[in-house]
């Protein structure tokens, strides 16, 4: 019976520390992972910049670091990746090396770190939020860190705006969905996302001509408009005539330059008196100005 408690104790023993070694070993399998260093890539989804590697369920974490001639950054994370575009120490431009390690539960016992990747660093712009001010009769967006100048855009027609708003008066007349996008002069900030749309209705007083003057030879009427027109109102010994054929082109900022050449407007005979003005060509694009009468003939 004595012989027989011994042989059982020993069977014991033996099977307590077969489960001891069983937990020492799943403890350090949990602790200090022996699979290889994990991969890092830069993933760019069209606004905004990852680091990123392959889920591993073993560790607690990743660890990411982002270095530069010696001197490193390290972003902690609990899931496979990390947004570099918010990170206000990667300046744009500056070259880096990013690499990433497996976080164990215990900090000596993480993976090695992955081979690096060079990236040359850039950012995407924050998307502006657009607003209508329908009693001021203009549109407002955010000011977005970083961005140098917006443009609107509505049907086929764009404008570009230094500050942060813009009276609808100034814009192409008609009825549209109108988006702002941010952009920057510095080639690695990229421009932003669209932003949400506005529907609004625009009325447009287009503005008068700055001057102008006539070739009698060529019979070519010059003129210089502070914006593109698509109609000329043409008055000649007080009777007027409608052009839609002429070259418009911007010569400086908010400067055109058109040529409107007199004979494609069926008139024939003598010229007393000359005068010009834009002409509105629908509902929303209207002209009340006065009459640019042209004396300076060349």
């Amino acid at each position: 019976m004595k012989k027989n408690n011994k042989t059982f104790l020993i069977v014991l023993f033996c099977f307590a520390g077969v489960l001891l070694l069983g937990g020492g070993i799943t403890a350090f399998i949990v602790n200090y992972n022996l699979q290889a260093a994990p991969i890092v890539e830069i993933v760019d989804d069209g606004g905004h910049v990852y680091a990123k590697t392959l889920v591993n369920n073993d560790y607690k974490g990743y660890r990411f670091k982002v270095s530069q001639a010696g001197n490193s950054i390290y972003i902690d994370s609990k899931i496979n990746y990390v947004d570099l575009t918010s990170q206000e120490r990667i300046i744009p431009g500056e070259k880096y090396s990013v690499s990433v390690c497996y976080l164990g539960e215990i900090e000596g016992n993480n993976s090695a770190y992955s081979d690096q990747v060079d990236w040359q660093a850039y950012k995407y712009l924050e998307t502006p939020v657009l607003t209508y001010e329908r009693n001021e009769n203009r549109l407002l967006w955010s000011d977005e860190d970083n961005a140098s100048y917006y443009i609107l855009y509505y049907g086929a027609n764009s404008t570009k705006v230094l500050g942060k708003e813009v009276s609808l008066g100034q814009l192409v007349g008609g009825e549209n969905d109108i988006f702002v996008v941010a952009y920057s002069n510095n080639p690695y900030v990229k421009a932003s996302a669209q932003s949400n749309k506005v529907h609004v209705q625009i009325k447009h007083e287009i503005q008068p001509f700055i001057s102008g003057s006539f070739n009698k030879e060529s019979n070519i009427i010059s003129i210089l408009g502070r914006e593109k027109v698509q109609m000329i109102n043409v008055y000649i010994n007080g009777k007027s005539y409608l052009a839609s054929k002429f070259l418009c082109q911007k010569v400086a900022e908010e400067v055109y330059q058109i040529s409107l050449d007199i004979s494609l407007i069926n008139f024939a005979g003598e010229i007393n008196q000359l005068g010009v003005s834009p002409a509105g060509h629908d509902n929303f694009n209207i002209y009340t100005g006065k009459i640019l009468y042209i004396n300076e003939q060349v």
